[in-house]
């Protein structure tokens, strides 16, 4: 498994973003900013995505985005909760 990951928040004129690094690996994630519910789900589509490019075994992808399922409910949603609060900053 990847482990931890780090988010922060940037924005431009258009559209705002939400950078992802893994803290171990570095691997880096970029998604558009979304609502809270829908974070964890494009989240894990662009880590698996970004894995499978990568060529890593797939049941390697299949243990990390279960782990991240696992977090689905506590960490990413209050995690994408203060990043949304701070795009009205």
């Amino acid at each position: 498994m990847l482990g931890d990951w780090c988010a922060t928040l940037t924005k431009d004129d258009e559209q705002s973003f939400v950078i992802v690094v893994n803290i171990h690996s570095l691997l880096t994630i970029v998604v558009p900013l979304c609502p809270p519910s829908a974070f964890p789900r494009t989240f894990k589509v662009a880590v698996r995505a970004s894995l499978e490019d990568l060529n890593v075994d797939t049941s390697a992808v299949a243990s990390e985005i279960s782990s991240l399922e696992a977090l689905q409910d506590t960490v990413v949603n209050a995690a994408m909760k203060w990043l949304t609060a701070q795009i009205g900053q």
